[in-house]
């Protein structure tokens, strides 16, 4: 299963061309989660373009893979300039999380979800 997932959280439209052979255009504007089902290629170059010219602060984060098991900061990556920001967490259990009425309404479900 190959999913995109995008939330706008200032109400703008989201129109993904995710037909390779010129189908059709995803257009949403229930202001809330958007899931856009897609297959690129394995060579596919994702771009989340948009995010730079917006004139506020916008958190985004691409679901566009999936791992097997809990998904961990290396220990060795994490000292007192770098403190860990996220408790380990499984994947699946978490695309699961931002299905949720909690998860939907809030800023940012991964710091709900695994937050330190």
């Amino acid at each position: 299963m190959k999913q995109t997932w995008d939330y706008s959280s200032h109400g703008q439209d989201l129109h993904i061309h995710s037909s390779p052979k010129g189908g059709e255009w995803f257009g949403s504007e229930n202001k809330g989660w958007s899931v856009i089902c897609a297959e690129p290629s394995p060579t596919s170059f994702i771009v989340m373009a948009g995010d730079a010219f917006m004139n506020k602060t916008r958190l985004s984060m691409g679901l566009f893979s999936f791992l097997n098991g809990t998904v961990q900061v290396p220990e060795e990556l994490i000292d007192d300039k770098h403190p860990l920001s996220y408790k380990p967490f499984d994947h699946v259990s978490y695309l699961h999380f931002v299905e949720t009425p909690e998860a939907m309404q809030s800023e940012c479900a991964i710091k709900i979800y695994r937050g330190v």
